[in-house]
């Protein structure tokens, strides 16, 4: 069954990863407090932007605590200076490797959400239609 997203929906979601998750939950509290119900389409961007800016925050912490760990050992500490160099130098409109793999990552689920198609992430977005 296909149906079409409303323009508004479209940009909420698209808004949605922009912010980081804010601009759908703020959204989604507005339509509650006025006794509306949300689209598929919006709860399901809302809580794939919230899911991604976790994913993010958690495997960025996860990854500076290890690669702090490592630092203190002397012989592996020279071989985790280069791993943060590689990662961490610009590339590409002086955005590093893991900073231009998410602005790629929002741009695709920008794109998708303003065509008003899902956008899908592997595994992630399975994952996430069932709670949708």
């Amino acid at each position: 069954m296909k149906y079409s997203v409303s323009t508004s929906d479209k940009f909420v979601s698209a808004l949605t990863y922009i912010t980081l998750g804010w601009a759908g939950i703020i959204y989604l509290i507005y339509l509650y407090f006025r006794k509306k119900s949300s689209t598929r389409f919006v709860r399901f961007n809302t809580i794939q932007a919230i899911f991604l800016t976790l994913l993010v925050v958690v495997l960025s912490m996860f990854f500076r605590l290890i690669l702090g760990l490592l630092a203190m050992v002397p012989i592996i500490q020279i071989l985790v200076a280069h791993i943060e160099f590689i990662f961490n130098r610009p590339i590409l409109f002086d955005y590093s490797f893991i900073q231009l793999c998410i602005t790629v990552l929002m741009a695709y689920t920008v794109i998708m959400s303003l065509m008003g198609k899902y956008p899908k992430i592997y595994k992630i977005s399975e994952i996430l239609e069932k709670s949708a």
